[in-house]
């Protein structure tokens, strides 16, 4: 058997694992007709406790209307918010420890726990 697939249950429901891309998305092509690094970009949460298979947060359509300087796609969702819903529902953190964590963040319940 595979080890990932050994760790036990409860380690395995407490585990979390966030990636989130360096570099936004524009959607307009430069002079040189090369693209350049934009705002917005995308953000994936894995674990064994996480309820996936889904996008979550806010979305928008990528038409000309709802770029960002009329070029980027725009920053909807801030990965703060994000984590620190995700953080108070798996690990049981208070609104004062998350502000500890991120201040200035607002926890954000998308029910991605």
């Amino acid at each position: 058997m595979p080890r990932v697939l050994s760790i036990d249950r409860p380690r395995r429901l407490s585990t979390l694992c966030s990636l989130a891309a360096l570099k936004g998305v524009k959607f307009t092509r430069m002079s040189l007709r090369g693209t350049d690094h934009g705002h917005g970009s995308v953000h994936w949460i894995l674990g064994g406790a996480i309820n996936g298979g889904r996008i979550a947060g806010e979305q928008v359509r990528v038409v000309q209307s709802a770029l960002f300087q009329d070029r980027d796609y725009p920053v909807l969702n801030d990965y703060r918010a994000i984590l620190g819903g995700v953080f108070q529902a798996l690990w049981g953190l208070s609104a004062g420890r998350l502000q500890q964590i991120f201040p200035g963040a607002q926890a954000l319940d998308l029910q991605l726990v």
